[in-house]
């Protein structure tokens, strides 16, 4: 038998699903997530993958220059995730979209999360957005230029084709 419980992570509420008999105790989601950078199977035992909503923002636009434009939004606090560059999938007025993001703490010192959008190139600004993490690909590298980034991006990309874009809309 399914069941939903509402069990709180520090700061951030979060839903579970508790399978009987076996019982998964919020901190070792937690720890599956901080720790073991392990999404795919947090979110097995989570009702919904763990996600992030925000209002798009303007950044330094430094993706756009590379054909990588992101959403950016900036969270109010840290997060559960670990910094780093996750898949996801970006929820925009009801309609998913396979993504890329980068969970850090930018130059401003700002908790931020910045989205590219695969194969899209949409003007966000003001909207809300919501950022499902599915899975944690790497930790967050400081680049020395932009072409260093457009070949991170790009490495990232290519992971999500190897093992995602046959699942993509």
């Amino acid at each position: 038998m399914l069941k939903l419980y509402k069990i709180f992570f520090g700061k951030d509420n979060v839903t579970i699903i508790r399978r009987d008999p076996i019982s998964h105790a919020s901190s070792y989601i937690r720890n599956l997530i901080t720790n073991n950078h392990d999404l795919i199977s947090a979110n097995k035992l989570l009702a919904f993958p763990y996600s992030v909503t925000g209002i798009v923002d303007h950044g330094k636009k430094l993706g756009r220059t590379i054909n990588f434009p992101t959403a950016n939004i900036y969270l109010p606090r840290k997060c559960l995730l670990p910094y780093g560059v996750y898949v996801t999938e970006t929820l925009i007025n009801n309609r998913s979209y396979p993504s890329l993001t980068s969970y850090m703490v930018n130059s401003k010192n700002q908790e931020a999360v910045e989205t590219y959008l695969i194969d899209q190139n949409m003007d966000l600004y003001g909207q809300e957005i919501r950022v499902l993490f599915l899975e944690y690909i790497r930790p967050n590298i400081k680049i020395s230029s932009i072409a260093e980034l457009s070949e991170l991006i790009n490495s990232d990309l290519n992971y999500w084709k190897q093992h995602y874009s046959i699942h993509s809309n």
